[in-house]
């Protein structure tokens, strides 16, 4: 075929595409969950904030636009409402920093979700390989953070070290061990949905191997039982039908094997040994995990959410339908000291029983594209997610994308069914003929 015809010249351009499309995403992934957070103001802010709000005219290109800027705008409503409620009415003090994030995440949400719609035509397998150097930049922190000056320097975790943290747990490059992980979180997550909805590009299972080992051991690094909790079952899930699989105990089982004379090498070295003892006192911290009779352990057990269940419905009394603003529930009498560490109970106080709706709305939209998009949300139910604006923001990016690969394989299948009929082909007769 002449190289100028018009379908070669449609097949280049449409290779063009996918690489353009895929390098966006690249892109916004390594600034928000590789690179250190700018302040503007005391407002957090990341070069990738500024690319998606470009975005702001196409959020109510489709349907699926309009209805998760129809969950975002009653977030932002109600967020208001409560906030100036609670400082109009009732004298509380207006955190401007808190209030101009808080409103900046959801202002974002439905951008980063016509951002992503618009990136359909790209792969995610660039998502393996930044699993796995996200694994080699927070393990070389976690055995080196005295001496990798640069590095902490860097990440802005001086402050971190001088205070011995790193010597008792990997604090990772998001200064906080669950932030830090909610980041490899995410990125297994969508890892896993574009391997089952077939958008890697390249269906490699050793990719997926080695993505998932790199996860787990970065994981246990940050010793952050929940997010370990919620990678074994969603893994668990994941192999479930697979994991007798030929080609995957070919592969698993020489990988698993290296992984442990690796591992006995590097006990020899003595940083690595004392860093081991970390990982190695996590069964015995999983022991006080799921018991509830454990009061004076809540802020290290994963089943705080009850403890603080009950604090958190008698605030919402105070303002049932529309809450009483994000700032109020962390600070204010008599709503002062307590931070919940969950996201659903921060949204029922803060936003009321009409943003916890738009919130469980949300969680229908991401279960529609996959139940591991359900995954993040689970994890802020110990920690947090929603309130996390580079987290959330890469989250409806990704979510934007695999609606936008729907949206135009159904709009694809629609023409050509509609071409078929014009030349008098039924096709679903041509698809029982093929089958």
């Amino acid at each position: 075929m002449d190289a100028s015809s018009p379908a070669a010249t449609a097949r280049n351009w449409s290779v063009g595409a996918r690489e353009l499309a895929t390098l966006g995403l690249v892109f916004v992934t390594l600034d928000l969950l590789f690179l250190p957070m700018f302040h503007l103001g005391g407002i957090p802010w990341k070069p990738s904030f500024l690319l998606v709000l470009l975005y702001l005219p196409q959020v109510a290109k489709t349907r699926d636009h309009r209805r998760l800027l129809a969950i975002a705008a009653a977030m932002i409503v109600l967020f208001l409402l409560g906030t100036l409620t609670f400082w109009l009415y009732q004298g509380f003090q207006l955190e401007r920093e808190t209030t101009l994030t808080y409103l900046a995440i959801w202002v974002l949400v439905p951008c980063g979700f016509a951002f992503g719609f618009g990136r359909f035509r790209a792969g995610s397998t660039f998502l393996i390989p930044l699993i796995v150097v996200y694994m080699a930049i927070n393990v070389y922190l976690w055995l080196f953070f005295d001496s990798a000056t640069w590095l902490t320097r860097f990440y802005g975790l001086g402050t971190r070290v001088e205070e011995g943290l790193f010597a008792y747990r990997n604090m990772g490059i998001m200064f906080n061990p669950n932030v830090s992980a909610m980041g490899i979180i995410l990125l297994t997550v969508f890892l896993l949905i574009g391997y089952e909805r077939g958008v890697l590009g390249l269906q490699s299972k050793r990719g997926m191997v080695i993505a998932l080992i790199a996860a787990c051991i970065t994981l246990l690094t940050f010793a952050s039982r929940g997010s370990l909790v919620l990678f074994a079952l969603m893994t668990a899930f994941f192999l479930r039908r697979r994991i007798f699989s030929p080609n995957l105990v070919r592969i698993g089982v020489p990988v698993f094997i290296a992984l442990v004379v690796i591992a006995n090498l590097s006990t020899q070295i003595p940083v690595v040994a004392e860093r081991a003892n970390q990982v190695l006192s996590l069964p015995n911290d999983f022991r006080h995990t799921f018991d509830l009779s454990e009061e004076a352990n809540q802020a290290n057990n994963l089943m705080r959410p009850f403890f603080k269940a009950q604090i958190a419905i008698e605030r919402f009394m105070y303002s049932p339908v529309w809450g009483t603003g994000m700032e109020v529930v962390r600070q204010h009498e008599p709503f002062h000291d307590v931070n919940f560490h969950d996201d659903a109970l921060v949204i029922l106080v803060a936003q009321g029983l009409l943003g916890f709706i738009a919130y469980a709305a949300l969680l229908r939209r991401s279960y529609l594209i996959s139940i591991y998009a359900l995954v993040p949300f689970f994890n802020g139910w110990v920690n947090s997610f929603v309130t996390l604006p580079s987290h959330l923001l890469f989250f409806s990016i990704m979510l934007g994308y695999h609606y936008g690969v729907r949206y135009h394989a159904s709009a694809y299948l629609r023409k050509k069914g509609a071409m078929m009929y014009e030349l008098g082909i039924d096709p679903k007769a041509s698809v029982e003929t093929s089958s």
